[in-house]
């Protein structure tokens, strides 16, 4: 576990090297850039410490730490983790620290952690969705060195679990694996003609959709 969690992390880092941070330091400064890509850019720092804490807390529960042991550390973990990111940017040429970044990343990892003890908040699943720009037509021109703020081939979903939502444990024609998603993202980000793009479709919840089988292909269908 400690092995995958540090290769992780030093894949990130020089994910985010590459992209951002490019080796032209200066010294710490704030930038806010609360309108960067439209607010496209705060779902993705939002579901940066979503996805962290819960992976790591995956990682904590298989080590043998308790439940609720590992909700705490892997949104520790989470949130350090983009804490480190976005003092990275405060030193980085071409960003600066972003109050609204951090705040992002930091609700983030608090949803996370309340959807364990808030159980009304388990009704909306965030989901990040990626189509690779070659197949969606994006120039080159339009294109980032990482897929990770690509905006225009990324779609930030919330997935509300109608069925539990409504009726929870009643008889109801509506099928317990299928959800409705809310999703926005943009069109012609690094270009002159950026727009938003707010999407609204079917989704499915794979929980309730797939059989349960051994315990890797639960954890699969879940993590999905």
């Amino acid at each position: 576990t400690v092995l995958v969690v540090g290769i992780t992390a030093i894949a990130l880092h020089n994910n985010q090297s590459t992209a951002w941070w490019d080796g032209k330091g200066r010294n710490f400064y704030i930038k806010e850039d609360g309108d960067y890509a439209l607010y496209a850019d705060k779902f993705g720092h939002f579901m940066g410490g979503y996805s962290i804490a819960y992976c790591a807390r995956e990682a904590f529960v298989f080590s043998g730490f308790s439940w609720e042991q590992s909700i705490l550390l892997g949104s520790l973990f989470g949130l350090v983790t983009q804490t480190y990111i976005e003092f990275k940017d405060g030193y980085a040429e071409n960003t600066g620290f972003s109050p609204s970044d951090f705040a992002a990343d930091f609700a983030g990892v608090t949803y996370f952690y309340l959807q364990h003890y808030i159980p009304f908040l388990q009704n909306f699943s965030p989901k990040w969705q990626y189509s690779p720009p070659e197949m969606i037509g994006v120039p080159p021109s339009a294109r980032t060195q990482t897929f990770l703020d690509n905006y225009n081939s990324t779609t930030g979903w919330i997935s509300v679990h109608v069925r539990n939502l409504f009726w929870g444990d009643k008889a109801s024609f509506w099928p317990k694996w299928l959800n409705i998603g809310f999703g926005y993202g943009i069109n012609g980000y690094y270009t002159t003609n950026i727009s938003s793009r707010f999407v609204i479709g079917i989704d499915y919840n794979l929980v309730e959709l797939l059989p349960d089988g051994v315990p890797f292909w639960n954890w699969s269908k879940q993590s999905l």
